[in-house]
């Protein structure tokens, strides 16, 4: 008993010399096998139960995430809805406010189609024309920000790069019913206005303010001055009552009452507010034939809408006529559509009889002679050239529809 072997304390394993040093007897070795196996099994255990709780945690927090999504969502949802409503009443400025912080929630197609809306509402034609860029680029899935975009490239002038737009968006969603509509808008000879202002989910126009019921339109016309007069062809109100109103491109209605019909072919209107912007500034000179100008009027329809820009030429006028009246080719647009010189001042009204060719009634014709014309301030010399969009958002809040009947 005196073998200090036979008392190695228990579950330690028994060393024994050799001549290469100590090392475990057989019985070691076994405790030593046995201790790794149970080590490897609790660490398998260990490494399950780890595994186990990571599932269980990716699970809870891919349902919280879910839950945070949806009600992101629906906040989101609840933004837009209440922009949409703002913007309908004629609130621009927080229904852009709404339409931006839903684009902070999430990145999405509708809220930015409706802040593009909201600023056409609100004249700013370059600023949504080049959001609308980006809406759709950013959203190839959604052929409304593409539609929206090539609909402001072709009532802005630009019809060629809109139908370019149109055919590339229709790849991608070949069964789009809106873009299939607007393909066809854009290859008519002449301006088509929508049917209705909401074309397969996209609203492609203003909303009118205040809201009116449906009404006839029956000419064109241009708010010069100080905003509170409206001129207009003749011919379009001929047997009209006193009280009229119009309707600018922002969907501004206002109240209007004929005033003054003049004997040179058009007839001033008097608005019971001043509208929003006016042609105020007119060359010294009529348009020259052939030198290129830019009519801004409106396609044929009841409905609020957004104008039309035509480049065009104009023409020396017929043997016998006026020669201060050179004729203009007005491709569809109702008469009463304002000129625009390169640098974006007023240079006349397109006005004819219903069976005559449409001609300029320049400046020298509109203003000379008449109080109106200290309403105008002339400038001379070619001015600053200006781009289209600029020249046509000039024209958004100045060029009206004038409708049968006054607001009741």
């Amino acid at each position: 008993m005196s073998d200090r072997g036979d008392h190695q304390p228990l579950g330690r394993p028994t060393l024994v010399r050799t001549g290469y040093g100590t090392e475990p007897s057989s019985a070691g070795r076994r405790t030593l096998a046995g201790r790794a196996a149970g080590l490897a099994l609790v660490a398998i255990a260990a490494r399950a139960s780890a595994d186990e709780g990571t599932e269980r945690l990716r699970s809870l927090l891919q349902g919280r995430r879910g839950a945070m999504q949806a009600e992101d969502e629906s906040r989101r949802l609840a933004l837009v809805n209440d922009a949409e409503a703002h913007l309908a009443a004629g609130d621009t400025a927080v229904a852009a406010r709404l339409f931006e912080q839903a684009g902070f929630v999430r990145h999405a197609a509708d809220a930015e189609i409706g802040l593009i809306r909201t600023w056409m509402q609100q004249g700013q034609y370059r600023r949504a024309l080049a959001f609308a860029a980006h809406a759709a680029l950013a959203h190839p899935d959604v052929p409304a920000g593409a539609a929206l975009y090539a609909w402001l490239l072709h009532v802005g002038g630009q019809s060629r790069v809109a139908r370019d737009l149109v055919a590339k968006a229709r790849v991608q969603s070949p069964d789009a019913l809106l873009l299939a509509w607007l393909a066809r808008a854009i290859d008519e000879t002449t301006p088509v206005a929508p049917p209705h202002p909401e074309i397969h989910g996209l609203r492609l126009a203003p909303y009118p303010v205040p809201s009116v019921a449906p009404a006839r339109v029956t000419t064109a016309g241009v708010v010069i001055g100080d905003g509170t007069r409206v001129l207009v062809p003749a011919h379009g109100l001929r047997g009209a009552a006193r009280d009229v109103s119009v309707r600018d491109g922002l969907g501004h209605v206002l109240a209007a009452r004929i005033v003054r019909e003049d004997a040179r072919g058009f007839v001033e209107l008097a608005l019971a507010a001043p509208a929003a912007s006016a042609a105020s500034v007119s060359p010294v000179r009529d348009p020259v034939p052939g030198a290129p100008v830019s009519l801004i009027g409106y396609a044929r329809g009841h409905h609020a809408a957004w104008p039309h820009l035509q480049i065009a030429f104009p023409a020396l006028p017929r043997a016998g006529s006026d020669p201060r009246r050179p004729r203009i080719v007005a491709s569809g647009l109702l008469a009463g559509a304002a000129v625009f010189d390169a640098s974006g001042r007023l240079a006349g009204l397109v006005g004819h009889e219903a069976d005559a060719e449409p001609v300029i009634i320049p400046p020298s014709v509109l203003f000379d002679g008449s109080d109106l014309d200290r309403m105008m301030r002339r400038e001379p010399g070619p001015g600053m050239p200006l781009a289209l969009d600029a020249i046509y958002e000039r024209g958004m809040g100045c060029v009206v529809q004038v409708l049968a009947g006054a607001l009741s």
